[in-house]
């Protein structure tokens, strides 16, 4: 199997987590128990929610077409509901709502972080929500902040009003004055000089100037407030932004100055224009749409220019550029419209100074008379309708829905955020898994053995749990480790077929990697397929086959290679047949000198030729040396490896190290491999107690009964 079926095969996933089961259960149990431990901590917070309805259409009364001036100083065009959101959160809104509710603890920054503004969506509908531990608290101020600030609008409309109601008013008493005037010097003028009228030709010429002058009357009147709304505009615009806006840069722009000079020209044609057909005409009206455009395009350039200097927006100082751009562009129109209003009344005026003196006098007062008369009448229509509007001044904005007690906390969410931190333990644990396994250097597999050490693998091993040590010798002929240590028989067989010496060294990296056990059970397979064998403890420093077998230690391979005794005297049977033990014998202060000296090599051809098979232990090979030496004696090195336990470093350090003492490397045995758990060999386990589990099972029924 390759690694990439490997990878891909769905169960092996199913057993890293089994195997890293504990990591994953810490993990997710960190991560709930610290987020349900915050959450539960937490003061509960309560949200009041009120809705305001904000008034965003715009006001289409007469008078407000003919006087836009008037109209934006009364606020008949209703602010955005993103201006009211930002209004809503100003400092002086939320001082009253302190000062109204008593909260003396609480400062306007606090206030404004407990609040939360929103729009609903395709809708003209404000949410205030207010966010407190206290309910009733929460409840309270979002009702009085709506509140204020419905108030709030409301004097704001009156004030605008009022302001609109005082400039009419001024305004008809100059014109009331003047009216009179006129109408006593042209009342005088007639007795004085016996006259009655003028006639039909120098009237027309008299009513077209008169309506001129009424004409550019109204414009100057219309000029000022649209003058005094772009200062105000100005003014706040400075304010809310760092940076500043130069009306002489704004003067001086070539591509405005060129605007403005068409704009002029254009209201000149319509002055003149006014004198033969009325304001519904056709040709009116096409001249209105040219003067439309440009003043359009007069406030796109308007906002450009500030723009284009811009750091820092908020939704409020948008509006107010619109606004003030808007206001500008209308002032700088009335004033071009006042320029070629005035130009026209002089061009009509030195027409009528060709008249007699006597005729020209009385056109002249009629003419004054006229235009005072139709000023007094347009302003006095405008003050009425505007103390009509002051009557009904309304707010800006009106409460749909106050808030109400709020009965349930909305934070902590305690169910949700439960619910995030399982997936994020879920998450989190698998995250550390995956890190696990990334990071993990051991040996995990045969692919492993074969790519990195270029090594066969013999056998498979699986692990013991209760007995670790134990020989199969005693286990059942069908149990899955005597099966797998006749495979480790039987593949070394095949691997030794082409070697002259019939002696093996069973080795491992480190300790604790079951090679002791590895090779006393191989010893005991091999004895059991007929084969005269010797099992030889060539660990002269840490001994444990006397102990496996039940066995004395002394006499051993020490007192031989000493010269004390003879083999023959130092060999133990075992309760196996045809397996021979040779212990160890008295631990030396100089194991690898003992095993490399001449009398080993005499003593290992004197094993070879009274045994089917030699077999030695030894200890781990990058401990000491003793392994290295005994490696280049033999016919074939085993190697044993602890599947997980060993890393691969260590494993291709002891490939090396046995190499260059030119030692034979038959395969390598995997040990202490769960047989359950590894995907690799789940087929096998599998497969196996399919064929035998039910006969051992019957087997293991008989037992119970019986005892």
């Amino acid at each position: 199997m390759t690694d990439e079926r490997r990878q891909t095969d769905p169960r092996e996933y199913l057993y890293i987590l089994r195997r890293r089961k504990w990591l994953l259960i810490g993990s997710f149990c960190l991560i709930v128990g610290l987020v349900a431990v915050f959450t539960w901590l937490q003061t509960p917070i309560f949200k009041a929610e009120a809705l305001l309805l904000a008034r965003t259409t715009r006001t289409t009364t007469r008078w407000g077409e003919e006087l836009p001036a008037v109209a934006e100083l009364l606020g008949t065009t209703a602010r955005s509901v993103e201006t009211q959101k930002q209004l809503l959160e100003t400092r002086p809104l939320l001082e009253k709502t302190i000062e109204k509710l008593n909260l003396r603890d609480i400062t306007p920054e606090v206030l404004r972080k407990k609040i939360e503004i929103e729009t609903i969506r395709d809708t003209d509908v404000i949410s205030v929500s207010v966010y407190d531990p206290d309910p009733a608290l929460a409840r309270d101020i979002a009702n009085t902040l709506v509140d204020e600030y419905v108030k709030l609008t409301e004097e704001f409309s009156r004030e605008a009003a009022q302001s609109a109601e005082k400039f009419i008013k001024d305004q008809l008493e100059v014109v009331s004055k003047e009216l009179a005037q006129a109408e006593l010097e042209l009342e005088k003028f007639k007795k004085t000089h016996d006259v009655i009228d003028v006639d039909e030709e120098s009237r027309a010429r008299i009513e077209e100037l008169a309506k001129l002058e009424g004409l550019a009357a109204q414009t100057s009147a219309e000029l000022k407030p649209a003058r005094v709304r772009a200062e105000i505009l100005e003014n706040a615009l400075r304010e809310q932004s760092p940076v500043v806006v130069s009306s002489t840069i704004i003067e001086r722009n070539p591509i405005l100055e060129q605007l403005e000079a068409q704009l002029q020209t254009l209201e000149a044609q319509r002055a003149g224009k006014l004198v033969q057909y009325t304001e519904n005409h056709q040709v009116i009206r096409d001249l209105d749409a040219q003067i439309a455009k440009l003043r359009q395009e007069i406030d796109n350039q308007l906002q450009t220019i500030v723009r284009s200097e811009e750091r820092a927006l908020n939704e409020l100082h948008q509006q107010l550029i619109r606004d003030w751009s808007q206001a500008l562009a209308e002032a700088k129109a009335l004033q071009a419209r006042s320029f070629a209003l005035h130009a026209e009344i002089a061009k009509r005026q030195r027409e009528l100074s060709k008249l007699p003196t006597l005729e020209r006098q009385l056109a002249r007062l009629e003419r004054n008379a006229a235009v005072s008369a139709n000023i007094y009448t347009m302003l006095r229509e405008k003050y009425e309708e505007v103390r009509v509007q002051k009557s009904m001044s309304l707010a800006q904005a009106h409460v749909v829905s106050p808030a109400v007690l709020p009965e349930k906390p909305v934070k902590p969410r305690k169910m949700l955020n439960l619910a995030l931190a399982i997936v994020m333990g879920l998450l989190v644990g698998l995250g550390f898994v995956a890190l696990a396994e990334t990071l993990d250097d051991t040996i995990r597999s045969p692919e492993d053995v074969e790519t990195r050490l270029n090594l066969p693998v013999l056998a498979v091993i699986s692990r013991v749990r209760e007995r670790p040590h134990i020989l199969i010798s005693e286990l059942g002929p069908r149990s899955p480790i005597t099966e797998a240590y006749r495979a480790l028989r039987t593949n070394l067989r095949f691997a030794a077929l082409d070697l002259e010496r019939r002696s093996f060294l069973v080795t491992s990296a480190g300790s604790e990697e079951g090679k002791t056990t590895t090779v006393c059970n191989l010893a005991v397979a091999m004895a059991q397929a007929g084969q005269k064998v010797l099992l030889v403890d060539s660990d002269l420093r840490k001994p444990h086959i006397h102990r496996m077998f039940g066995l004395a230690n002394d006499p051993g391979l020490t007192n031989i290679i000493a010269g004390d005794v003879r083999l023959d005297d130092c060999l133990q049977e075992t309760d196996v047949e045809n397996l021979t033990i040779l212990a160890s014998g008295p631990l030396p202060p100089n194991p690898s000198e003992l095993l490399d000296s001449e009398r080993m090599d005499r003593l290992m051809r004197e094993m070879e030729s009274g045994f089917d098979a030699v077999l030695f232990d030894s200890p781990p090979a990058l401990v000491v040396t003793d392994a290295t030496v005994l490696a280049a004696k033999v016919g074939g090195v085993i190697l044993v490896l602890d599947m997980g336990g060993v890393s691969r470093k260590a494993a291709e350090r002891t490939c090396e190290i046995l190499r260059r003492a030119k030692a034979r490397l038959l395969g390598a045995c995997l040990n202490k491999v769960e047989l359950a758990r590894e995907a690799y060999y789940y087929t096998y386990y599998y497969y196996y107690y399919s064929y035998y589990g039910g006969e051992e099972g019957e087997a293991r029924e008989q037992q119970t009964e019986q005892s």
